[in-house]
């Protein structure tokens, strides 16, 4: 198995993280999980620890699910923004399987979208100029369109990034 980056983008209460279990649950690999919600248990029962150690300890591991919940803070200028970089160019030769969490397409950073692989749309909080910008592929705009004009507040879908 190869590794793989794919991100999951939701506002609060669409089903992201039901949708985030459901993964880990039939994932086979050892899991580590960035969880400030405390939401994860199950799956990864460490302590929370600030993201300058968990940053540290998630660029060495090989053959890992790592769930990344609220992932805007690892992006932000304070951050180690490059080593985040490095550990999603790295994914295909580490075997991680990296998921990235996000609550809008605004806050996915700009020099990721092209290291994903994969792509889990759920209601957002954004606009049609935003989701545009932010991934320039129809087939993204189109999907999350439809899954705003859905009737169920837990629609979602999942691409496969081309």
């Amino acid at each position: 198995m190869s590794g793989i980056v794919s991100i999951c983008i939701g506002r609060r209460h669409t089903g992201k993280t039901t949708f985030s279990k459901e993964l880990l649950k039939k994932s086979e690999l050892p899991k580590v999980v960035y969880d400030i919600n405390n939401e994860y248990r199950e799956f990864y029962s460490e302590d929370f620890e600030d993201f300058d150690k968990f940053l540290d300890k998630i660029v060495e591991l090989k053959g890992h699910y790592i769930l990344i919940e609220e992932a805007t803070i690892f992006f932000n200028p304070r951050g180690r923004f490059q080593e985040m970089i490095n550990l999603l160019v790295r994914a295909r030769h580490t075997k991680n399987i990296i998921q990235l969490n996000f609550h809008s397409f605004r806050s996915i950073p700009n020099n990721i979208v092209d290291l994903v692989e994969y792509i889990t749309i759920f209601k957002t909080n954004d606009n049609e100029e935003i989701v545009r910008k932010k991934i320039e592929k129809d087939y993204v705009l189109n999907t999350w369109l439809k899954i705003m004009e859905s009737k169920n507040p837990f629609e979602k879908k999942t691409l496969r990034m081309e």
